[in-house]
């Protein structure tokens, strides 16, 4: 059985939480979610379940299928060429 998550790109959560000053501890707080769950995410260690991507999306304003790369051979972390955006305060994006 293949791991759904595995293409999970933890990279617009980074961006979204730098862009707005958030530690790792604050977006756990805005996602009702442990520390060690977001650094995981974070890290790479896990993808989100469903809900807690649908979470994700809704606060950070990203579409859940942005979270994953295209290239269902490589998993997140190797997947290079995905051009990313994250919408900032602004509504402007990165």
């Amino acid at each position: 059985m293949q791991d759904k998550t595995r293409n999970f790109m933890p990279k617009k959560i980074k961006a979204y939480m730098e862009l707005h000053g958030l530690t790792a501890a604050d977006f756990a707080r805005m996602l009702n979610v442990s520390h060690a769950t977001v650094s995981k995410l974070l890290n790479g260690d896990r993808g989100p379940s469903i809900e807690l991507l649908m979470r994700i999306s809704k606060v950070t304003g990203v579409k859940m299928d942005d979270f994953f790369c295209p290239d269902s051979s490589k998993k997140g972390r190797e997947c290079e060429g995905r051009l990313l955006s994250c919408t900032s305060k602004n509504g402007e994006g990165l």
